[in-house]
């Protein structure tokens, strides 16, 4: 019995920290494949489809009355649209695509998934919580303290060497001969 247990809990902790990743990846992959062979046996309904007309003003454009299948896909506020078929057409590049709700919905659960696992949402007004880690938190980005240096600038003297100031810290004072004119070349 306890090794089952923990064989369990150790796929729990697995797929705690990927395995969820790789699951959503798959079934996003698995209904892009679905909706293309669909697209593919032009099995969709007009109604469905949405219309995007980008302006592409090129010097020798072709004009093409026909759509032309196309695969490719477009994500508009959250939305993932899967193009079905585009024509250049004047001066503008016109889109067909169709709204791709499993993927949207797939992707929707995965957020709303690290949200409740991660706990990323914010607590309400009434059921704040001040953790040590809030408070390191708060302590790290919002409190300031203004440190006074004590900094000093010790006279110029050429004929010094290389010294260390009187300071604990060890900063290095040393100054370099200057460079007199460069010699004449004959």
């Amino acid at each position: 019995m306890k090794k089952i247990a923990a064989i369990l809990l150790l796929a729990m902790l697995v797929f705690n920290w990927g395995g969820h990743r790789l699951l959503t990846d798959y079934l996003e992959t698995r209904a892009d494949a679905q909706l293309q062979s669909q697209l593919d046996k032009s099995d969709y309904s007009e109604q469905d489809l949405i219309y995007l007309k980008i302006a592409a003003p090129l010097p020798y454009g072709t004009n093409s009355e026909t759509f032309e299948r196309v695969d490719g896909n477009i994500v508009i506020n959250g939305v993932n649209y899967s193009y079905v078929k585009r024509r250049f057409y004047k001066d503008s590049l016109e889109l067909a695509c169709i709204p791709n709700t499993i993927k949207t919905g797939i992707q929707n659960a995965r957020d709303e998934f690290f949200k409740l696992a991660y706990d990323l949402t914010h607590a309400p007004q009434g059921a704040k919580k001040q953790g040590a880690n809030s408070l390191a938190f708060k302590f790290l980005t919002t409190e300031y303290f203004n440190q006074d240096n004590e900094w000093h600038l010790c006279p110029f003297n050429p004929a010094s060497e290389c010294t260390f100031t009187d300071r604990a810290v060890g900063t290095i004072q040393c100054f370099l001969p200057v460079a007199e004119q460069p010699p004449d070349i004959a």
